[in-house]
């Protein structure tokens, strides 16, 4: 059975090698249809993503490249003329990508001839139309590349139209820097004139005006019981204007009322020193003198030489403190005089006619202090004491020739 079933195998063995030596009689060819149309689809599906993700991670190009040069303003004279405008068609029925390019002269809205058109630009009026347009300065939103950046861009993508690419490239133009303009070009423009512009004239105050100010702020410190504050400012007005009689006058006052009575002297006697007219000054330091019982001083700064003035500015207090300081000083004369004055001037005051009648009766002029006792006491209005003294001494001059 060995034997047998070793030469069953031998002859199995020869018929196959026998067969593979044959040759084949047809050849059927190896038909792979899908893979062509799965290569197909990967390009087309590439080349979709590709164009997506480039739309998406290019933010600086709002429009496409087309609807860009169509809708780009006119930067310069040179630029007014239409702009060729720039067709790109993209064709995705073959595996690779062919962009073609095509310079288009865009269409006159109204269809006008090109002869109108040149002449309209070479017109003054577009000219001015230009240069107003030349300086504004373009925001971001208007800032486009010139003409001749679009050409060149235009050149770049058409010398890639025989090359595969499975990335489209884009080229982002570059917007020109524009500084805006110093001043107006149009010089149609209109400036404003010197006479349109308002000039505030500021005048210099006079020395006299800037002593009064001085003076109404000294005022004014007073009002807020700013004593020191107001002794400068008195002061300042004195040194400005040296004959300037209410701010020398307040600031003599001021002082005074401090106790700083040489101070006041001085001020008010300085005064006399540029005007001696001033009989206002010449008052004050007699009042002074009288409350310090300086009667001497008082005649002397009240003297004869200044009668006239006095009544002649009709100034009582001067008539009251030269015969108060006369009587002290028992110069009746003086005294006399001064209050006849008065008398004249206020003949309805009792105490004038008793002062009057005092001197009088000084004097040894009897009849005559006999009468203005009279008329003191007919008139009253004086006080208790000075009542029974003008009574005494009207009935003790009674008998008196």
């Amino acid at each position: 059975m060995s034997l047998l079933n070793k030469a069953l195998k031998d002859i199995e063995q020869r018929d196959g090698e026998h067969e593979l030596a044959l040759e084949p009689t047809v050849q059927l060819p190896q038909a792979r249809p899908w893979r062509n149309v799965i290569t197909i689809v990967a390009v087309l599906v590439s080349a979709m993503v590709v164009i997506a993700l480039a739309y998406l991670l290019i933010p600086a190009a709002p429009k496409s490249t087309s609807d860009s040069f169509d809708e780009a303003p006119v930067a310069g004279p040179s630029h007014q003329a239409n702009a060729p405008t720039l067709v790109i068609e993209e064709t995705a029925s073959q595996p690779k990508q062919t962009t073609s390019v095509a310079l288009t002269a865009p269409k006159d809205d109204n269809s006008r001839p090109v002869s109108a058109i040149n002449a309209e630009l070479n017109s003054p009026q577009h000219a001015n139309v230009v240069e107003n347009e030349q300086a504004e300065p373009p925001t971001s939103s208007q800032q486009l590349p010139s003409s001749t950046e679009s050409f060149e861009a235009a050149q770049a993508m058409v010398a890639t139209e025989d090359e595969p690419s499975h990335k489209p490239v884009a080229t982002q133009p570059k917007a020109p820097q524009v500084e805006p303009p110093t001043r107006a070009v149009n010089a149609s423009q209109p400036v404003a004139s010197s006479s349109d512009t308002a000039v505030k004239v500021v005048k210099a105050l006079s020395v006299q005006q800037r002593a009064q100010r001085w003076f109404e702020q000294g005022q004014q410190s007073l009002r807020f019981a700013m004593t020191n504050e107001a002794i400068k400012q008195f002061e300042q007005a004195v040194i400005l204007v040296p004959e300037h009689e209410q701010a020398r006058s307040s600031l003599a006052a001021t002082l005074y009322g401090q106790q700083r009575l040489e101070e006041a002297y001085s001020v008010l006697i300085n005064g006399l020193k540029v005007a001696p007219e001033t009989l206002s000054w010449r008052v004050m330091i007699a009042k002074m003198a009288i409350e310090q019982q300086q009667y001497q001083r008082v005649l002397e700064v009240l003297g004869d030489g200044q009668n006239a003035r006095a009544t002649q500015l009709g100034n009582n207090d001067y008539w009251i403190l030269k015969g108060s300081a006369a009587r002290q000083l028992k110069q009746h004369d003086i005294a006399k005089v001064c209050f006849t004055e008065l008398v004249r001037r206020q003949p309805n005051v009792a105490k004038w006619w008793l002062a009057l009648a005092t001197s009088e009766d000084a004097l040894g002029q009897y009849h005559s202090a006999r009468g203005h006792y009279a008329t003191a006491l007919q008139l009253g209005g004086l006080s208790g004491p000075s009542q029974q003294y003008a009574r005494a001494r009207y009935d003790s001059l009674q008998d008196t020739p």
